[in-house]
């Protein structure tokens, strides 16, 4: 009998889990069971979000268990895995993922910050907390958007960290939720660790 494999999917800011409803299909098409985690994105912090991410993961029975996160939904993801135990995350997938921040959360945050705590925190500045969060121990891949003008490509890349699998694909920021090759490749990285 095959393990059951379930993957976590995480919309991002000012978005719905019905974006990723495309990929949760192709991804079950390659045999896995798909979950969907939501959250009011534009309300609370990325802490405050991690810890509910952390209360619905610990309520899932799987015996393999994957997260894939899109832009500001992978920065909860990295946050709630910095608080779980090795091993209970076998693989994480960041699509368009601000890992150092993005340019577009810096210029919204001044006039928005007050109403959507994400925007300061998700700034591009040095001192921003997502600049300031820590990397899980977690096998990790990132997808990016060749024509992303929320992300920029400089800023996708884990702090510290040279060696992420990292694949691109052309498209907008949120065009990689539908893209069935990007689903495919999640997919390769899920089942093996590696995109190609």
């Amino acid at each position: 009998m095959m393990s059951q494999q379930t993957v976590v999917l995480i919309h991002g800011l000012v978005s719905s889990s019905l974006l990723l409803r495309p990929m949760a299909r192709r991804l079950r098409n390659h045999g896995f069971t798909t979950k969907f985690w939501s959250y009011l994105s534009v309300r609370g912090s990325i802490e405050k979000h991690a810890r509910s991410l952390i209360r619905f993961i610990d309520q899932q029975n799987s015996d393999s268990l994957h997260v894939v996160g899109h832009s500001m939904g992978a920065i909860i993801s990295r946050r709630a895995l910095l608080d779980m135990p090795t091993g209970r995350i076998t693989r994480l997938v960041m699509l368009a993922p601000p890992n150092q921040g993005s340019h577009v959360a810096s210029r919204l945050a001044p006039k928005l910050g007050a109403i959507c705590p994400a925007l300061t925190e998700l700034s591009d500045h040095s001192e921003s907390y997502v600049n300031q969060l820590g990397v899980p121990n977690v096998e990790t891949g990132i997808v990016e958007a060749k024509s992303d003008f929320v992300v920029r490509s400089q800023s996708l890349a884990l702090p510290g960290e040279s060696n992420t699998p990292t694949i691109a694909f052309p498209g907008m920021h949120s065009q990689l939720l539908l893209r069935r090759d990007v689903a495919d490749s999640v997919a390769k990285f899920l089942k093996n660790g590696q995109f190609e």
